[in-house]
């Protein structure tokens, strides 16, 4: 079974999210804050690329922040164009972004995509053979106070699948619902006593899930703003551990038929047998709990799940990057210290995209993880193959053992066999 890991592209600042843009692309953010460290706020455009049949990503824009370091993102498309929703300390601002065909003055320069056309493209009169990029023009459009408490923080924001809706919450507790694209405030819901860790919509846009630092993880309706239920782990870790990540996740070949996933970690880190971390899966129609397994002692940090819903990835604060069939929640997939320090943000590709290299070899899955250690890393794992070397070898066996047999038949039958 072969798997590989490797750093695909090294920042100059932290990263603390990642999201697909397309198939082809993806944005990774993040930064050095307000404080005067040198360090830059910025967001980067990578595009998928295969070189040799081996998968890269290469830079093609980049965006600064200014004095504020984007610490989560959301992205959505319509028609031919992305939204970009970017949180930037008590706020949101939205962007748009656009397609754009780019020639690279050498191939060592990032382009910076925001309404530079005529100085990002070369003179030279090869210019209609020079080698192109996928990038993007960055429109910056509005931007919205998203949490009001004292020290507010935007901490999760997600579009609706239908893209009605922008949902956004951070410190102050709430849950706020905004109309998409005015990005008038529909609704807001003080969701929880502490500030909301996490949060995700159901495929069918009439949930959310909240998770918070108060220990209560709450399904609310998104038409009426009203709480539904307060899920209820039915486990003996239930009073010691609190979720930490939440996400719907699609069932294979179930149609529009999905799962809540949910990381459950100490509420205090101790040494002891409340120490464990766990994975929960629950059944959508009354939310109740089907199957949880242990990921170990690493404190869960982050999560992912495939387009399908057919895996399931994790980070931890160690660094490690584990992958887990949503089905059985049986891990398939482990790197220790993948990152030199805690995992951010994790996101998968498309299952086309990782496999439109044209080696022959199709992955299972190809998982992007990033870390405030500045790297990306690419995590993929080939099919196992249908014959292992040892089935192979018993069979040449049978073979030769075949062969002997009917010659020492024909031998004793009379035949004789040259």
């Amino acid at each position: 079974m072969a798997t590989k890991s490797v750093a695909v592209a090294k920042s100059d600042f932290p990263l603390y999210c990642i999201q697909m843009i397309g198939d082809s692309h993806f944005v990774v953010a993040g930064g050095g804050g307000s404080a005067r460290t040198g360090v830059p706020n910025a967001m980067d455009i990578y595009e998928i690329k295969f070189e040799n049949k081996t998968l890269c990503v290469n830079k093609v824009n980049h965006f600064e922040t200014k004095s504020r370091a984007v610490m989560n993102c959301a992205v959505a498309r319509q028609d031919k164009q992305f939204y970009l929703a970017a949180g930037l300390d008590n706020s949101c601002q939205l962007h748009t972004l656009r397609y754009k065909t780019m020639v690279p003055k050498n191939e060592n320069e990032v382009l910076e995509g925001v309404r530079k056309r005529k100085n990002n493209l070369t003179n030279s009169a090869n210019h209609n053979t020079a080698v192109k990029v996928i990038g993007f023009d960055l429109e910056p459009g509005d931007e919205i106070i998203t949490d009001r408490s004292k020290d507010g923080f935007q901490k999760v924001v997600r579009f609706t699948h239908d893209i009605k809706y922008l949902l956004t919450a951070g410190a102050d507790g709430y849950l706020r619902c905004w109309e998409f694209p005015s990005l008038k405030l529909f609704r807001e819901v003080h969701c929880h006593t502490n500030e909301i860790d996490d949060m995700d919509c159901s495929f069918d846009n009439k949930h959310v899930v909240t998770v918070s630092k108060d220990n209560t993880t709450c399904l609310w309706s998104l038409k009426s703003g009203s709480k539904e239920s307060t899920l209820q782990w039915k486990s003996e870790f239930n009073s010691t551990h609190r979720v930490r990540n939440c996400r719907f996740g699609f069932i294979k070949d179930k149609s529009n038929a999905y799962n809540l996933y949910t990381t459950h970690i100490p509420i205090t880190r101790n040494k002891g047998k409340n120490s464990s971390c766990f994975i929960v899966k629950w059944e959508t129609n009354n939310f109740t709990h089907v199957k949880q397994t242990c990921t170990g002692n690493e404190i869960l940090s982050a999560i992912a799940i495939s387009e399908d819903g057919i895996f399931l990835g994790v980070g931890t604060i160690s660094g490690s990057v584990s992958v887990y069939i949503s089905f059985s929640l049986q891990r398939l997939y482990h790197v220790a210290s993948a990152h030199n320090i805690f995992v951010t943000g994790l996101e998968f590709a498309p299952h086309a995209t990782s496999n439109r290299s044209g080696s022959g070899v199709e992955n299972e899955f190809t998982l992007f993880s990033i870390s405030a250690d500045n790297h990306i890393k690419l995590h993929q794992q080939a099919y196992e193959s249908s014959y292992s070397a040892c089935w192979v070898f018993v069979g040449f066996c049978i073979i030769v053992l075949f062969i002997l047999w009917t010659l020492r038949y024909l031998h004793d039958a009379g035949w004789h066999v040259l």
